[in-house]
């Protein structure tokens, strides 16, 4: 008997070199033949995420994730904290972008679950995108 259950999905840190190309590269893959998407520039995605360029780093931390689903990146996320942001608005606030997912609600679910958990374990109360 043959099931067409999905497989489950895993979030996992952007650690490695390949992963982190998967990242910036994940919106390709879903908007390929969109007439009216305009595509981001690579190398700017990528200094966003980059400690040496991007002055969030200075008074804050980020963390790039990307949902797996049958050994394929199926979505992506990126979670952060400004502290300094947070300590002139009086809030405790972590944000999110890089989001980006297939046409299931199983990944989309999981990746903000995992932003979720992020910005709690770091005792932020908002998750704001």
């Amino acid at each position: 008997m043959y099931s067409s259950a999905p497989s489950a999905v895993t979030v996992e840190p952007v650690v490695t070199p390949h992963q982190r190309r998967a990242f910036l590269l994940f919106p390709w893959r879903i908007y390929k033949g969109e007439s009216r998407w305009v595509p981001p520039i690579v190398s700017e995605r990528a200094a966003r995420l980059d400690r040496r360029q991007n002055p969030l780093f200075q008074y804050g931390e980020a963390a790039p994730f990307v949902a797996v689903r049958d050994g394929r990146v199926a979505g992506t996320i990126a979670v952060a904290v400004d502290r300094h942001a947070n300590q002139l608005s009086g809030e405790q606030v972590a944000i999110f972008g890089f989001f980006e997912c297939m046409d299931d609600g199983a990944v989309a679910q999981a990746l903000f679950d995992r932003a979720v958990a992020w910005a709690r374990a770091r005792g932020l109360a908002t998750l704001r995108g």
